[in-house]
């Protein structure tokens, strides 16, 4: 073992390097980590390597670390080339394909440093030699050698390449980027010139190439530690920003514009070239308003209106202040969305919406004008022909009898279709009131049961009802509404059971958490409901099918009008039902007892 001051150089940036692998690695800050760790291991390689072999005298211990060296060298050069891609706007292109063919040289220079003594293509002469008393390695270089070197020469003039073309691309707000990226890329070159040709000032067999490479990686690290470099890409700006239909312009504390996309230009009729550098006050022309409006704005998110090319527009304008790590205000980005046709479209939207509300209005409006109209002279109607076949206005025979009966039949019927369309128009009218009052539920069944069980047994069908004992007497709700609910419930059960019973049940439901409630149940064995169908039936005029409206008649409104009520008492509606063997309605309402309530009448609006 020897001893030189200069391998102590090789050791820091080795210790330097992994120091800045791992710093990366552990922030994770974008794209071009894996690249960077790679360069930095790559390079901690190298400098191990050198900085080793100035310490060993012996030659095959210089050869092992030789390899090191090398292992260090390729791998650098690969990975450099492939963070510039990446930084450049060529990702893309850093696919599996392109690592596999970077990785062919580090592992044939391996080969060929490894079997160099049976072919001498990569070193034809290797010697050992004395220099201010230190043993040094002097190698003749073969041609596999010179390939390698015209190799790595190549990737690192490539990148350089694409460096300068970033340089000349890019807007003012990023040249500062690339330009250190582009100067420290330089000093590799330098420091291996000054070695190849020992015009160096230092000792000829002390490589300074690995330190200067130490100025890549730290500045590459720099930017992505600082800068987030990788999070807006200079070149991969161009088909971010360059391609967004948005207008963006970027203006710097001097209200000068240091970077604008095509649509901001096709927006200002700006020929491109032309605006970079300029205040944005002459580039920004017939605007004057909204540039003094938001001039000393460092944020903002906020609708614009204005006129450009003489037609007004309409554009969410954000502005999005840019702030170094002081937090210092560097520029502002201005970001243009023209909603004009959006808010076209809402005030389209806004008058189809106003207008059908006034068309339903003029029609709830209509109906319950008409309805009321109609109802005085069918009631007329009505009152005449049972004072006729009560004998007050003489004697009828059979046959006037008949048509008489057939009059009161259709007028009643008439009647409860006028009323249906008159509750409906009320509820959509928001006019509808529910009066909120205690009524005995016994009684409150019982009246409705008399009423339809002449009906069924008319009908020669069952009817059955089943009052819960545990009901509360006496609850609070709109007994007529309700009656109206159940009434039309068990109207349609009669309506389509032509034999087998229809039932009634009402009856108080477990305790819930969010209060109690009671249920209401009318079961049919009649003609079902389709499994398809039942999630229709509520809907105003629907009927299962067309053909029930001639058989069994009906409008399709006494079940819409149950539902908005039931609604509207808070309660909820569900319906079982098997095609051909009944169906099941059952209705839930909140139980309100009278002795939890004050008894007093309550009005509800229905809306």
């Amino acid at each position: 073992m020897q001893f030189t001051p200069y391998a102590l150089i090789n050791f820091i940036v080795t210790l330097v390097a992994l120091w800045l692998g791992y710093l990366i690695w552990s922030r994770r800050p974008g794209i071009g980590v894996r690249a960077h760790v790679l360069l930095s291991f790559g390079l901690m390689l190298w400098a191990f390597g050198s900085g080793i072999e100035l310490l060993v005298i012996d030659l095959n211990a210089k050869l092992l670390t030789t390899h090191m060296t090398y292992a260090g060298i390729t791998l650098s050069t690969s990975a450099w080339f492939v963070f510039v891609l990446q930084y450049t706007g060529y990702g893309k292109y850093v696919t599996r394909r392109l690592i596999l063919f970077l990785l062919i040289e580090p592992l044939l220079v391996q080969v060929l440093i490894l079997t160099n003594p049976l072919h001498a293509l990569f070193w034809e002469s290797i010697a050992l030699e004395a220099v201010d008393g230190l043993t040094v390695a002097r190698y003749g270089y073969g041609s596999a050698f010179w390939i390698h070197a015209v190799y790595a020469y190549g990737l690192l003039l490539i990148s350089l390449i694409l460096l300068v073309r970033s340089l000349i691309r890019s807007s003012p707000l990023y040249r500062g980027q690339v330009t250190y990226l582009l100067l420290s890329s330089l000093t590799p070159w330098i420091a291996n010139f000054l070695y190849v040709s020992r015009l160096s000032p230092l000792p000829d067999f002390v490589d300074l190439t690995p330190p200067s490479f130490l100025i890549v990686v730290a500045t590459a690290a720099w930017n992505l530690y600082r800068y987030r470099l990788m999070d807006i890409i200079p070149v991969a700006r161009d088909t971010i920003v360059e391609g967004m239909t948005d207008s963006i312009i970027v203006i710097d504390r001097s209200d000068r514009i240091v970077d604008i996309n095509p649509a901001a230009l096709r927006l200002l009729n700006v020929p491109a070239g032309t605006a970079l550098g300029r205040p944005a006050a002459e580039i920004i022309t017939g605007q004057e308003h909204v540039v003094e409006q938001f001039r000393n704005v460092d944020e903002v998110d906020s609708e614009i209106e204005t006129e450009i090319g003489g037609k007004r527009r309409n554009f969410n304008l954000r502005i999005i202040p840019l702030r170094n790590r002081q937090q210092e205000l560097t520029a502002r980005i201005v970001v243009l969305h023209d909603i004009t046709g959006l808010k076209q479209t809402n005030e389209q939207l806004k008058i189809a919406s106003e207008r059908a509300e006034e068309s339903t209005r003029l029609k709830s409006q209509f109906l319950a004008t008409m309805s009321h109209e109609l109802r005085t002279p069918l009631n007329a109607i009505i009152g005449y022909t049972e004072l006729s076949l009560m004998g007050m206005v003489g004697n009828l025979n059979d046959t006037q009898k008949q048509y008489q009966e057939r009059v009161l039949a259709n007028s009643k019927h008439l009647l409860g279709l006028i009323n249906d369309i008159l509750d409906l128009s009320r509820i959509e009218a928001g006019r509808f009131e529910l009066l909120i009052q205690p009524f005995n539920v016994a009684d409150w069944v019982r009246d409705i049961v008399e009423q339809h069980a002449v009906l069924a047994s008319e009908k020669g069908i069952g009817f059955a009802s089943e009052l819960d004992p545990s009901l509360p007497e006496q609850v609070l709700g709109d007994a007529r509404h309700l009656r109206q609910i159940v009434v039309n419930l068990i109207s349609n059960g009669i309506k389509f059971t032509k034999e087998g019973t229809v039932s009634v049940t009402v009856r108080r439901e477990p305790p819930h958490a969010d209060g109690e409630y009671w249920s209401i149940q009318v079961r049919d064995t009649g003609i079902g409901i389709p499994a398809s169908q039942r999630e229709t039936i509520f809907t105003e005029f629907y009927q299962v099918d067309s053909s029930l409206t001639r058989e069994f008649g009906g409008t399709g409104l006494g079940l819409t009008i149950v539902h908005r009520l039931i609604m509207t008492m808070g309660g909820t509606i569900r319906v079982e039902s098997t095609e051909g063997a009944g169906s099941t309605f059952t209705v839930t309402l909140p139980l309100v007892p009278v002795k939890d309530q004050a008894p007093a009448p309550v009005s509800a609006h229905l809306t």
